[in-house]
C-alpha cells in the first residue's frame, strides 16, 4: 500500500495529502480521546488509523503493517461516513438560550418550530 509506504518515507507530510477533510475531523477527536497526537502530519494520521486497525502502539513494537491499516482504513472510511450522514441530518437551531443547538428529525414531538426536537451538541 502507498499509504504505509508514504507514512515510513515522508512522515512530515501534511495529513491533508490522503486524507479528506472528514477523516481528518474523526481522526482528531478519536486521538483526543486515545490520547495521541493531533493528526497534523502523514506520520501521526497513518499511527492513529493503525490504532484504529488494532495496533498496539507499544514502543517494542514494529513498523505498522499493511493488514493493520487496512483494518484501519476500512474503520476509518465507514466513521467517516457517519459523521458525513450526521452533518446531513443535522441543521443549525436558530433559536434557545445562547448554548449551541442542533435540529433532529422527530417528527411527532414537535417541541421546535417545524416538527423538530432541539438537543444539545457539545
Amino acid at each position: 500500500m502507498t499509504l504505509v509506504q508514504l507514512g515510513r518515507e515522508v512522515p512530515e507530510l501534511d495529513a491533508d495529502v490522503f486524507f479528506t477533510e472528514m477523516e481528518l475531523r474523526f481522526l482528531d477527536g478519536y486521538a483526543a480521546r486515545v490520547k495521541l497526537p493531533k493528526p497534523s502530519t502523514l506520520g501521526t494520521a497513518i499511527l492513529i488509523v493503525a490504532v484504529l486497525g488494532g495496533y498496539q502502539n507499544r514502543t517494542r513494537d514494529g513498523p505498522v503493517g499493511y493488514q493493520i491499516m487496512w483494518r484501519g482504513l476500512e474503520r476509518l472510511h465507514l466513521m467517516a461516513l457517519g459523521y458525513e450522514v450526521r452533518d446531513e441530518q443535522l441543521s443549525a437551531c436558530s433559536h434557545g438560550n445562547g448554548s449551541y443547538k442542533w435540529h433532529i428529525n422527530l417528527p411527532d414531538v414537535g417541541l421546535c418550530p417545524g416538527g423538530y426536537t432541539c438537543v444539545s451538541v457539545r
